[in-house]
């Protein structure tokens, strides 16, 4: 018989008679901890390590991420129902959890402890869609929820927008002009959708885009493109966040406009933004006066005042981009002297120039550059009444910039780094082995270094990759040292469509062992699973999973990008498995393998 607890409770009166596992290290001071959605998750008995393996109850766990509970004691199985209806069952003692009907192997297998179901943190969490993260020697964990999908229909209720979230979100809703967006922010969520743009050709609705806004905080953009200002709705449901446009209905019985609409923004105003309301579970812009009286529907910013044509106005005349030996150079010709207020931004890098008081005749003109360092600079009129001109700089990357001022005040020019792009190289593979030179990374208890291992499999899986007439690119050939920064510049100079950081791992424990695969961004993660499945079957050492992480060869190279850690050249066994050349050649042919299929699903193939 099957009795149900909610997860609140389930962690503290589950007695299932199994004996314990032994954990390896208690939390001591609060350093082993989870977070999930950005709240530290609450225990009644402090998270603990299993052979390296933050586990924690099962009740809190599945409460954070709103999931549910029930158990059969006889059988000391589990089923958790995760807040998007995926069910999990999972076994005492069985580190082979079901979910949705698929195997999944979890880092250590579900226990009793203290009267309560332990389990492994971050991999239970991922069974219920989290995307989780592991900071330290998996000290803290956090998670947060994915958006895995958008669909949107045209009903009798109007123009209908779903993304589906695998756990708890929350919204923000930004209104811009010119042109006409709605932005709907998801925040504690990563944005894990295949497709960035949707074209959808609607009455009201040209296109849905989305990207990763920003990363801790986690927030995924929703960005409509309207054809016209319209009101809406955004709410949440068990399954993610709604977005409905009824503009259509609304346009045909539009009352008078507002003479005094709000002024137009471009996204990204460091001060001047569009508001900005949180939003509860449901959030509506019914176009309302304060006094309750219906308010006439918005429409775009109204043309220039007439005396921005008059002698003596402050036109921005000109804005010029030019690259000569090394430097980027950014010159604005304005007819009176500027006082611009200079910010940068990232997620996306980008730099923006405004310039108060400033009237941009043509309201706006795009600059398609493609220099090593500058991907497009927008000049737009961001608002009038007052008037504001401002300049917005793309980056490929962080960059820094220097502001000079000359002609009285006239003429502002940015410097920054740059050079004018190298033509196309093919598309290349390209392989990183870890360390080198000075730096040995870790060593075995035999002596082993991780340098030599990484730059030996490397070489094999450039070998097996041509032998299948693919380009590959290694970071280093030879014992050198590679500085950790020009790594993924290597990758974007050469071409680079999928970047493999190899290495080994190390631990204070030697009995730690088995192959795990670290990942930055979303869309690198079926890269990194891709891998950890070739590696894992082909060397046959224990799997401990694939993780995000901040690895900084993973964060910043601007493609699909992983880092391995093929085996514990800190463990006695594994040590003698890195060193031996028919284990190094296995290890190379499944990343090989693994990279060729991740490939295959491309419709860029690299060149020979």
């Amino acid at each position: 018989m099957k009795q149900a607890w909610t997860a609140l409770a389930v962690a503290s009166i589950l007695a299932l008679g199994v004996s314990s596992p032994v954990f390896a290290i208690p939390a001591q001071s609060g350093r082993l901890r989870v977070i999930v959605n950005e709240t530290p998750v609450s225990f009644s008995t402090p998270p603990a390590l299993d052979h390296g393996v933050l586990v924690a109850p099962l009740g809190p766990l599945a409460s954070a991420f709103g999931a549910t509970v029930v158990w059969e004691r006889d059988a000391r199985k589990g089923t958790v129902t995760s807040r998007t209806g995926t069910v999990v069952h999972l076994t005492i003692g069985d580190p082979t959890a079901l979910v949705a009907g698929r195997q999944v192997t979890l880092p250590v297998s579900p226990a009793r402890r203290s009267g309560a179901v332990w389990v492994p943190a971050a991999g239970f969490l991922r069974t219920l869609g989290a995307y989780v993260r592991i900071s330290g020697d998996a000290e803290v964990i956090e998670a947060v929820s994915q958006v895995t999908e958008i669909t949107w229909r045209r009903g009798s209720d109007g123009f209908v927008v779903r993304a589906a979230a695998t756990g708890p979100v929350n919204t923000q809703v930004h209104v811009l002009t010119d042109p006409d967006r709605l932005v709907v922010d998801i925040l504690r969520a990563v944005d894990s959708l295949k497709d960035a743009k949707i074209e959808v050709g609607d009455p009201d609705v040209v296109a849905i885009r989305s990207a990763q806004f920003s990363v801790r905080p986690d927030v995924t953009r929703i960005v409509l493109d309207l054809i016209r200002p319209v009101p809406y709705a955004v709410a949440l449901d068990g399954e993610g966040v709604v977005v409905t446009v009824s503009g259509t209905a609304a346009a045909r019985n539009a009352p008078p406009q507002d003479t005094n609409p709000a002024p137009a923004r471009l996204p990204g105003s460091p001060s001047e933004g569009p508001s900005v309301r949180p939003q509860g579970d449901t959030a509506t812009r019914d176009l309302e006066h304060s006094n309750g009286a219906a308010a006439p529907e918005p429409h775009a910013v109204p043309s220039l005042p007439e005396f921005v044509d008059s002698p003596g106005a402050f036109h921005i005349r000109a804005v010029d981009y030019r690259i000569a030996e090394g430097t980027g150079q950014l010159t604005i010709l304005a007819s009176q002297p500027v006082a611009p207020v200079v910010k940068q931004f990232t997620y996306p890098a980008r730099l923006a120039v405004d310039l108060p008081g400033g009237v941009f005749l043509p309201r706006r003109e795009d600059l398609e550059i493609g220099s090593d360092a500058v991907r497009n600079i927008i000049v737009a009129q961001l608002q009038a009444q007052p008037n504001l001109t401002r300049v917005l700089v793309y980056f490929h990357r962080k960059t820094s910039v220097t502001t000079t001022s000359t002609d009285g005040g006239r003429t502002l020019t940015i410097a920054l780094s740059d050079i004018a792009r190298a033509p196309k190289r093919p598309p290349a593979v390209v392989i990183d082995p870890g360390h080198g030179g000075p730096d040995s990374g870790a060593i075995g208890p035999a002596g082993v270094r991780e340098a030599d291992v990484t730059l030996e499999i490397g070489r094999m899986v450039r070998q097996a990759l041509e032998r299948q007439h693919v380009r590959v690119v290694l970071t280093r050939t030879t014992n050198t040292m590679v500085g950790l920064e020009e790594r993924p510049d290597i990758a974007r100079r050469e071409g680079g469509i999928v970047f493999v950081s190899i290495h080994a791992n190390a631990s204070q424990y030697s009995s730690k062992k088995g192959t795990e695969t670290y990942y930055g961004t979303p869309e690198s993660a079926s890269l990194a699973s891709t891998i950890q499945s070739e590696v894992v079957q082909a060397l046959g050492e224990p799997d401990r999973g694939v993780r995000a992480a901040d690895f900084y060869v993973v964060m910043n190279s601007p493609m699909p990008a992983v880092l391995i850690e093929t085996a514990f050249i800190s463990n006695p066994a594994e040590e003698q498995l890195l060193r031996n050349p028919a284990t190094q050649r296995r290890i190379a042919e499944a990343i090989a393998r693994a990279i060729v299929r991740y490939l295959g699903a491309r419709t860029t193939a690299p060149a020979p």
